[in-house]
């Protein structure tokens, strides 16, 4: 039996508008997955936090409100980098030049880029009943079981594991949830892996949250919520 994925080229992303096109259906509008989760959990308000934080927190003394807020833009644009980076190194063997690609590619080539494995990176999913579209930064072919695994790059500073004062989802799907980055990162690799196993009929394994520090990747199994995905899907059905 032929388990190999085969990327749907039916569909694409407009990266300067961020949106997933579907090339024979143009009309559907899909929700990214990152969208779709984000709306279960507070909104961040990036300029609000800032200001709280340059007037309040110790570590931001002396800096102001623009500065905060570039330092961050500039932390996401090198996380844009280090994905693209990490794509090539994968799919034309072209070497990095930023410090993070380096040590995910070393980790990589330590721990996964061996015969057993078949490495698709950059692979976009959706499912048109959902209107559901997301690209899933790698994911991995295990040939000798014949199982998947997802594999999602952070290059943020941190991956909180618990919640500011206790917070939690904000609808009744996440409500149970703490609303910290481990979860957001948790569900959006679940979704995904409901959309592989439910569209592609996929055999899956694990779900893994690599985060990209400056030294080192620390590698996070992530739980597969299924019950908080299958209640999200319902509602977006109606059901």
């Amino acid at each position: 039996m032929d388990n190999i994925f085969k990327p749907d080229k039916r569909i694409h992303l407009d990266e300067k508008n961020h949106k997933y096109i579907l090339n024979d259906n143009k009309d559907i509008v899909f929700t990214s997955v990152t969208e779709c989760i984000s709306q279960y959990f507070e909104k961040f308000d990036k300029i609000k936090i800032a200001q709280k934080l340059v007037s309040s927190h110790p570590k931001y003394t002396g800096m102001t409100l623009d500065e905060l807020i570039a330092k961050w833009d500039e932390s996401a644009t090198n996380g844009t980098i280090v994905h693209k980076e990490i794509e090539d190194y994968i799919n034309e063997n072209r070497q990095p030049n930023n410090q993070k690609s380096k040590i995910a590619i070393k980790w990589l080539s330590k721990h996964l880029m061996n015969s057993k494995y078949q490495l698709f990176s950059e692979i976009i999913v959706f499912c048109e009943e959902l209107h559901l579209a997301g690209t899933i930064d790698l994911l991995l072919y295990d040939s000798v079981n014949e199982i998947y695994t997802i594999l999602d790059w952070k290059t943020n500073k941190e991956i909180s594991t618990k919640s500011f004062k206790g917070k939690t989802g904000i609808k009744p799907e996440t409500c149970d949830l703490p609303d910290c980055k481990f979860t957001h990162y948790s569900l959006q690799l679940s979704l995904y892996r409901y959309l592989l196993e439910k569209k592609y009929n996929l055999k899956m394994k694990k779900l893994i949250i690599a985060h990209i520090t400056e030294e080192e990747v620390k590698g996070y199994v992530a739980p597969y919520l299924k019950n908080h995905i299958f209640l999200i899907t319902q509602k977006i059905l109606g059901n």
